[in-house]
C-alpha cells in the first residue's frame, strides 16, 4: 500500500514537472515531495505523521469555513439590492408625447433617484463632498461645480454667479479633458443679470479606469468692456477611487491573472507605521480593495445597497483580538494579496510583502507590487498607494 502510494505520487510529480501547461504550481509540487518523504522515511513519518494529518485536516476545515462565509456575504449583498415588481410600468422617455412631458419628468425623476439611491443620506453626503471651487471669489464671475460620478458617466452641475452690477451676455463654459474622458456636448451660452446666477450642466463619458483631469475657461461679453473676458478655471481631478470596487476571487484565479497580466508597478514601502497589521488595514481601507489573505483583525471594505464603498464596523472585542494577534507590532513579516475590480470589469491585483526591521527601530520595509491588464490602472493605483502610505499613522484621508 505505501509503496504503491509512493509510486503514484512520484509519477504525478514527474508528470507535473514535465508539463508545460503551468497548471502545477510550485507549492503543490513541494507538497507532493513532502508526502513522498513521509512515506519513504519511517523516522520522519513517526515524528510528523500525526501533525501532518491533523494540521492538514484543520487547514482544510478553515478553508471551507472561509468559503462558506464568503458565499454568505455575497448572498447577503445580492439580497439587499433594490427590487422592482414584475408588473411595474416602464417609462420610455423617447416615446412620451410632448404634452405630458412635465408630468412624466417628475415621476421619472423620482424613480431614477430611488433606483440610484440619490434620496438616501449617504448619497447626499457624497454629493456635498464633491463640490469644487472653479474660480476665485475676487473674479467678476464666480463658478463652482458639483461632480457626480456614476460608472461610465460624469455629470458636472456648474453654478455660475454674476457678481457685477452689469449683465453678462454670451457666457460659455468651455471645457477640456485629459485622459480617457470625452465631453458629450458643449454647454450652451447664457445671459446672466446683475448679481444673478444660473446652473450649467455638462456630461462627460468615461471609457477606462485611470486618473483624469477636467479643465476649462469661462468666456463672456460685458457691457462695460468691448472685448471678451476670459476666466481660467481650476482643474478637477477625477481619481481612480471613483471606479474601484472591492471584489473577491479564488486563490487559483488570482495566481492565473498574476501570471497573465503584463503591466506591473512596483512601489517601495515608505511609511511611519511600525506595526504590520495596522499598515495593511490602512492600505485596504484607502484603496477600496479586498484582502484575499485571511489576516486576523483586517477588515475589507464592502459595497452597500447604494453602490457606495463603506467600511464595516469591527465586531465587539476586535481591538483586544488585534492586540493579542500583533502585540506592539510583534510580527516581523507579512505577505498578503489584495484584489479589486473596476466598474468597467478591469481586474486590479496587489501583492504586499513587508518586513519589520527590528534593528532599525521597527521601521517597515518591503515592496507593494501592482498588476493589471492596462497601464493606466497600474500607474494610477500605484500613485494612490504612494500617497496613502506617506500619511503614516494618519487617522483619515480625504478623498480627492
Amino acid at each position: 500500500g505505501k509503496g504503491a502510494a509512493g509510486n503514484g505520487l512520484a509519477k504525478a510529480y514527474a508528470e507535473a514537472r514535465e508539463s508545460r501547461s503551468g497548471a502545477a504550481f510550485e507549492d503543490c509540487r513541494e507538497r507532493v515531495r513532502l508526502c513522498c518523504r513521509l512515506l519513504l522515511d519511517p523516522s520522519l513519518r513517526a515524528s510528523l505523521g500525526k501533525v501532518w494529518l491533523e494540521g492538514s485536516r484543520a487547514a482544510f476545515a478553515g478553508l471551507l469555513d472561509e468559503r462558506r462565509a464568503l458565499e454568505a456575504s455575497k448572498s447577503a449583498a445580492n439580497g439587499s439590492g433594490f427590487r422592482v415588481e414584475a408588473d411595474e410600468l416602464i417609462h420610455f422617455r423617447q416615446l412620451r408625447p410632448p404634452a405630458a412631458a412635465a408630468d412624466l419628468d417628475l415621476v421619472d425623476g423620482d424613480d431614477l433617484g430611488k433606483a440610484t439611491g440619490a434620496n438616501g443620506s449617504p448619497e447626499a453626503a457624497k454629493k456635498l463632498s464633491r463640490v469644487y471651487q472653479l474660480s476665485s471669489m475676487a473674479d467678476p464671475v464666480y463658478a463652482e461645480a458639483q461632480v457626480t460620478v456614476h460608472d461610465y458617466d460624469i455629470v458636472l452641475d456648474i453654478t455660475v454667479t454674476n457678481r457685477t452690477q452689469s449683465t453678462v451676455t454670451n457666457l460659455t463654459v468651455e471645457l477640456g479633458t485629459i485622459g480617457d474622458l470625452k465631453l458629450v456636448e458643449r454647454p450652451q451660452s447664457h445671459t446672466i443679470g446683475p448679481l444673478d446666477s444660473c446652473t450649467i450642466r455638462a456630461n462627460i463619458k468615461v471609457s477606462s479606469t485611470e486618473t483624469g483631469h477636467i479643465f476649462g475657461t469661462i468666456v463672456y461679453d460685458s457691457a462695460s468692456s468691448a472685448e471678451r473676458t476670459y476666466i481660467n478655471l481650476n482643474d478637477i481631478q477625477l481619481h481612480i477611487m471613483d471606479y474601484i470596487r472591492p471584489a473577491g476571487c479564488t486563490d487559483e484565479a488570482f495566481r492565473l491573472m498574476w501570471a497573465e497580466f503584463e503591466w506591473e508597478n512596483k512601489v517601495a514601502v515608505n511609511t511611519h507605521f511600525t506595526a504590520l497589521l495596522p499598515f495593511l488595514q490602512h492600505l485596504v481601507e484607502h484603496t477600496n480593495m479586498s484582502c484575499l489573505t485571511p489576516v486576523p483583525g483586517v477588515v475589507s471594505p464592502k459595497v452597500d445597497a447604494h453602490g457606495l464603498v463603506t467600511m464595516p464596523a469591527k465586531p465587539a472585542g476586535a481591538a483586544e483580538e488585534d492586540a493579542a494577534t500583533d502585540p506592539n507590532g510583534a510580527t516581523n513579516f507579512l505577505a498578503a494579496n489584495l484584489y479589486a475590480k473596476s466598474v468597467f470589469g478591469e481586474d486590479a491585483l496587489v501583492n504586499v510583502s513587508v518586513e519589520r526591521k527590528t534593528d532599525q527601530g521597527g521601521k517597515l520595509a518591503g515592496y507593494i507590487r501592482i498588476r493589471s491588464k492596462t497601464q493606466g490602472i497600474a500607474l494610477s493605483l500605484g500613485d494612490r498607494i504612494t500617497a496613502v502610505q506617506r500619511l503614516g499613522g494618519a487617522d483619515t484621508l480625504k478623498q480627492p
